[in-house]
């Protein structure tokens, strides 16, 4: 199968058992879960899926020859992903935002499509359960760049600046080492972390966006005491729910839409995650960080 990413360019992914995996069902339904969380019209940047972000990982691997195990981590890694992705985080009150990836040996016990072609190919599906301790390159826990940070980073970057060339000075300039991407040089890492921090600052953590997803969590929850929807719909994908939102005739619900689409409402203060990244770079054979 032939992909053309819009952020690496053009792979070949070749193996029978990586294009089973890619077109199960929990898969695909990846394609319609936004990355940021929010459909573009409730939100103010352009969108991508997270089944989008899950292929740019995946090319990652390729692009450095990592083995199949890594491959398969690499689709499994955002699986878990709910609907609305990390609101339901918000919906839930767990503001370190790690609901979904605990929830991962879950779904892959339950997915009897995904168990199948496992065990067609002799492969142990316990390896995937904790997918930040086995494969760490691929997502971590630690404050280190791994394939996950650093496809959104680029990804979100692409979407906004449409700047293939620096895209692509960072693509050239980059190894990986100890499970982390460590960059050639001081001047890149330097770089690439000023466009992370921009991100979290102005994007993922700023009071815009968290108090997007608070409104947005509001009509959710009104949804759910209305029973319009149960936690279970949440396995299910964005639009499923939205369309439920405004058919619902409900005038809160819908007050709560109209705030997010026409940027008509009052900051809030809220918790959220706090996302710092330590990017490393080589100099004189010496592996250092930018703290």
């Amino acid at each position: 199968m032939k992909y053309v990413d819009k952020v690496y360019g053009e792979f070949e992914f070749n193996e029978d058992i990586i294009l089973k995996i890619l077109n199960c069902k929990s898969i695909l339904r990846l394609k319609k879960i936004e990355q940021m969380g929010l459909p573009p019209k409730l939100h103010y940047n352009l969108g991508f899926s997270r089944f989008e972000h899950t292929l740019g990982v995946l090319c990652l691997c390729y692009k450095f020859n990592l083995s199949l195990e890594h491959k398969i981590a690499a689709i499994f890694h955002d699986l878990a992903h709910t609907a609305f992705s990390h609101v339901y985080d918000y919906l839930v009150k767990n503001y370190e935002e790690n609901f979904h990836d605990n929830n991962l040996k879950i779904l892959l016990d339950n997915d009897k499509e995904i168990k199948s072609i496992l065990k067609e190919y002799n492969i142990d599906i316990k390896q995937f359960y904790n997918i930040e301790d086995k494969f760490e390159i691929i997502k971590r826990k630690d404050r280190f760049l791994n394939f996950d940070r650093f496809d959104y980073t680029l990804r979100e970057f692409f979407y906004l600046k449409k700047d293939l060339n620096k895209i692509n000075m960072f693509l050239e300039n980059i190894f990986l080492k100890d499970d982390c991407i460590i960059f050639k040089t001081y001047g890149l890492a330097k770089k690439f972390k000023e466009i992370y921090i921009y991100f979290s600052q102005n994007h993922w953590g700023d009071a815009n966006h968290k108090t997007r997803y608070s409104i947005f969590v509001d009509s959710l929850k009104k949804a759910l005491d209305l029973n319009l929807i149960t936690f279970d719909d949440f396995y299910k994908t964005d639009d499923y729910i939205l369309d439920i939102l405004y058919s619902s005739n409900n005038k809160y619900i819908l007050e709560k839409l109209k705030q997010l689409e026409t940027g008509n409402f009052k900051l809030r203060e809220i918790k959220a995650k706090n996302r710092v990244l330590d990017i490393k770079y080589i100099s004189k054979d010496k592996i250092i960080s930018i703290l």
